[in-house]
């Protein structure tokens, strides 16, 4: 009897895209997840050094910002990517 063996993206589970597995090691645990392309790219930014290795504040106080710190976070985005 033949089998086939089906990989999906462990996010959305979508069978037919083709996927990546990804193996962590923290602290001595390993960590396998397979991604397709669009749940591997914030993984993809940060192994190509594109991304903050700090995806999100390490503290709640530091998710609060002025319109003025926001206006410069745009500015420096558009300078950035132009």
């Amino acid at each position: 009897m033949a089998r086939k063996q089906v990989v999906v993206c462990d996010v959305c589970e979508a069978v037919g895209k083709p996927t990546t597995r990804y193996r962590i090691t923290r602290e001595g645990q390993r960590f396998e997840v397979d991604l397709c392309v669009d749940h591997a790219k914030r993984i993809e930014a940060l192994l190509s050094g594109k991304a903050s290795a700090r995806a999100t504040p390490a503290r709640f106080e530091d998710t609060f910002a002025t319109f003025e710190e926001i206006e410069a976070r745009k500015r420096q985005r558009q300078s950035e990517s132009a």
